[in-house]
């Protein structure tokens, strides 16, 4: 039986979101205990980045070949539904170069990722 070409990056998409969810759970504490404000911003992009190579990671750990692929299809698509959560919780769906920019810094960080992966990987097995 063929395995699916889509399940590697649906599994990484579902460990993206959830990485993403307790990095906000985290961000909520720091702004409740009053530790919030400028670093904010700086801990969303920290947690974006880590989220996609955290969901990277999983999806590659069951394919073989093409991996800066789905790194880049994990970050484009882990970046619509970002957008698309987030909007649905904010009231906001203002499409713009906003949302373009997103896409392209995931989709570069997916591949990044993917090959970082892939090369520590591939230095561990030998």
């Amino acid at each position: 039986m063929k395995s699916s070409k889509i399940k590697p990056l649906l599994t990484g998409l579902i460990y993206s979101i959830l990485a993403t969810v307790f990095f906000v759970l985290v961000l909520a504490i720091f702004i409740v205990l009053g530790m919030g404000g400028m670093a904010s911003d700086i801990f969303i992009q920290i947690a974006k980045v880590l989220s996609i190579f955290f969901g990277v990671g999983m999806a590659l750990k069951s394919v073989n070949k093409l991996g800066w692929v789905y790194g880049l299809a994990t970050g484009v698509v882990y970046s619509l539904l970002a957008f698309l959560i987030f909007s649905v919780v904010d009231v906001n769906f203002g499409i713009g170069v906003g949302i373009l920019a997103e896409m392209l810094f995931a989709g570069v960080v997916g591949v990044l990722s993917a090959l970082l992966l892939r090369g520590f990987n591939s230095k561990l097995n030998s």
